[in-house]
Formats: C-alpha cells, sequence, structure tokens
C-alpha cells in the first residue's frame, strides 16, 4: 500500500483508524498492530500506523538498508511534522547516502548523523569560545 499525497496519506489512515471500530476488511487487524504505508513519491520514506491505548500513532520513518540489514530513523510524528517535511527531510538522508563522503566513512546514517552533529557542536562550542576570548580581550583594553 502506498500514498502520493496529503489526501490518500489521511484517507488511508482514516480507513485504518476506522478498521478498529468497524469489520474494515481493508486491514487485517487482529493479526498485527502496525502498517507500513510507502510515499510513491519519495524513496524510502513511510507512515508507520501502530495501534495503542490512546488510538493509533502515525509516524514518518525512514528505512534504508546497510550492510544487509535494513534500518529505520524515526523523521517525526505525524501531524505534527507533515508530508512535506517528512519529505524533505527524507530526501536530505537519501542525498548523505549517495554521497561519497558516507561511503568513505563505513558508517551507518544514524552514526553518520551522529559524527556530524558532533561535529557541528564542536564547531559552535570553539565559535562561542573564541567570540568569548575575543570580547574579553576588548574589555581588557577598554579598562
Amino acid at each position: 500500500m502506498n500514498f502520493s499525497n496529503s489526501y490518500q496519506l489521511k484517507s488511508i489512515i482514516k480507513e485504518y483508524e476506522n478498521s478498529f471500530i468497524s469489520e474494515n476488511k481493508l486491514f487485517d487487524t487482529s493479526s498485527k498492530k502496525d502498517i507500513l504505508i510507502s510515499d510513491y513519491n519519495c524513496k524510502c520514506l513511510y507512515m508507520l500506523l501502530r495501534k495503542n491505548k490512546q488510538g493509533v500513532s502515525k509516524t514518518f520513518v525512514y528505512r534504508y538498508s546497510f550492510k544487509g540489514k535494513l534500518n529505520s530513523l524515526s523523521i517525526g510524528k505525524y501531524p505534527q511534522c507533515d508530508l512535506n517535511n517528512a519529505r524533505e527531510i527524507a530526501k536530505g538522508y537519501n542525498n548523505i547516502i549517495e554521497s561519497v563522503e558516507y561511503k568513505q566513512k563505513g558508517l551507518n546514517l544514524k552514526e553518520y548523523l551522529q559524527l556530524l552533529d558532533i561535529r557541528d557542536k564542536n564547531k559552535n562550542k570553539y565559535k562561542n569560545k573564541y567570540k568569548y576570548i575575543t570580547l574579553n580581550n576588548m574589555k581588557n583594553l577598554l579598562i
């Protein structure tokens, strides 16, 4: 099952939610709780529908293969994260996976994103430290 626009996505979600209320034959809810729906327009983007105590949780996930294993990253909960934002993030992940630097590192996507996050934090840390040192030097010059 897949979707290509917000209208189709909302329709599938509604159908899944209604399947718990009535005897809907579209979804067999007796055997499994989770449904994974692929985005027809964006590679590796899925909507995970999961029955829970509060009703149905709707989460965008990015699924990719690394060294023969299927991995997934949560992008965000729907509707806080809408379809356009999820597609933008998934396309960014696709660009990373296709990049030469990513392939050279040999890390899975989650590890690679953590590495980039640490690198960015260190840049900001030293940038702020440099600003602090510069401000102190200026204060000393003015005194």
